[in-house]
């Protein structure tokens, strides 16, 4: 018997010369991922707090499903951005033009956010020429 599919996304982040990036990989399906998202956000989110940072990005191209929980995290997300007023970041969300459930999820996020993300869209690995983003 095969191995059900993990339900939880491999994550890495960049953190390097003012430049952070989380990257996320697979599936998040799993019921309760702001057991471990929101840990996630709230360092990133300290981080670039402390260090004055412009922007952070978050790189979904190779999240290929993400359910409503996940999208409940990135609204925390954009809320703690916009109820903190240290924080001065943009969040950039990079994005897959394949991947459907993107196309759903983020006009949505950019209503809480407004000006504070910017979407890049990108198809086959390259940057979309109808791209909403900056």
């Amino acid at each position: 018997m095969d191995a059900a599919p993990s339900t939880r996304p491999q994550v890495r982040i960049t953190d390097a010369d003012r430049e952070y990036i989380v990257a996320f990989e697979g599936l998040m399906r799993e019921p309760h991922p702001d057991t471990w998202f929101v840990p996630l956000i709230d360092e990133a989110h300290g981080k670039a707090v402390a260090e004055q940072m412009r922007e952070l990005v978050l790189d979904i191209r190779r999240l290929s499903y993400a359910n409503a929980a996940a999208w409940k995290c990135l609204v925390y997300w954009v809320k703690k951005m916009q109820q903190d007023r240290r924080a001065r970041y943009r969040l950039r969300v990079l994005c897959e033009e394949a991947h459907s459930w993107q196309h759903v999820g983020m006009p949505a996020l950019r209503v809480f956010a407004g000006d504070r993300l910017v979407i890049e869209v990108y198809a086959n690995g390259r940057l979309s020429a109808g791209n909403p983003g900056a």
